[in-house]
C-alpha cells in the first residue's frame, strides 16, 4: 500500500498537469483569437486604404493607410499564429502527462501498484516536462488565468 505522502505527491502532480493543460489551452485560444482579430482589422484597414486611394473615401481618410501599415508591422513581428500553435502543443503535452498521472493515481487507488513501482513511475513522469518548461519560461505567466485554471482542475479532480 502506498503511503499518504506519496499519494499526496501523485495527486498534486496530477492537478498541476491538468492546470497547465488548461492554462496553455486558454492561452492558445486567446492568442488565436487575437491573431484572427488582427487579421480582420488588417483586411478592413487595407480595404479602406485601397478605397481611399481609388477616391471612394475622402483624401483625409489617409489615416487608414497609416493604421494599416502599423497593424501589418505589429501583426508580422508578433507572430501570434505561431505562438498560438506553440501554446496548443504545450497544452497537448500537459494533457498527455495529466492522463499518465491519472493512470498512476488510479493504480494507487485500486492497489494495483507497489509503493516502489509507484515511486519509480512518479519520478519518470516528473522528468518529462523539463524541455517544455524551458520553452514555456519565455512567456509571461498570467497569474489570474493560472489560478482560474487551478480552480477548474481541482473542481474536476474532486468531482471524480
Amino acid at each position: 500500500m502506498v503511503d499518504e505522502a506519496l499519494r499526496r505527491r501523485i495527486w498534486n502532480e496530477m492537478i498541476a498537469a491538468d492546470t497547465r493543460c488548461r492554462y496553455f489551452n486558454q492561452l492558445a485560444s486567446r492568442t488565436e483569437a487575437l491573431d484572427r482579430s488582427l487579421r480582420l482589422a488588417l483586411i478592413f484597414l487595407s480595404s479602406a486604404t485601397a478605397t481611399t486611394v481609388l477616391g471612394a473615401f475622402p483624401p483625409a481618410a489617409g489615416w487608414f493607410a497609416v493604421a494599416s501599415a502599423v497593424l501589418a508591422a505589429v501583426s508580422g513581428t508578433m507572430q501570434h499564429g505561431r505562438t498560438a500553435l506553440k501554446f496548443a502543443e504545450f497544452s497537448a503535452f500537459w494533457g498527455r502527462l495529466h492522463r499518465d498521472y491519472e493512470e498512476l493515481w488510479n493504480d494507487v487507488e485500486t492497489y494495483a501498484i507497489t509503493p516502489t513501482e509507484a515511486m519509480r513511475q512518479l519520478r519518470l513522469l516528473q522528468d518529462k516536462p523539463e524541455s517544455i518548461d524551458r520553452q514555456a519560461s519565455t512567456s509571461r505567466t498570467r497569474r489570474k488565468l493560472m489560478l482560474d485554471c487551478l480552480a477548474d482542475a481541482e473542481k474536476m479532480a474532486l468531482a471524480r
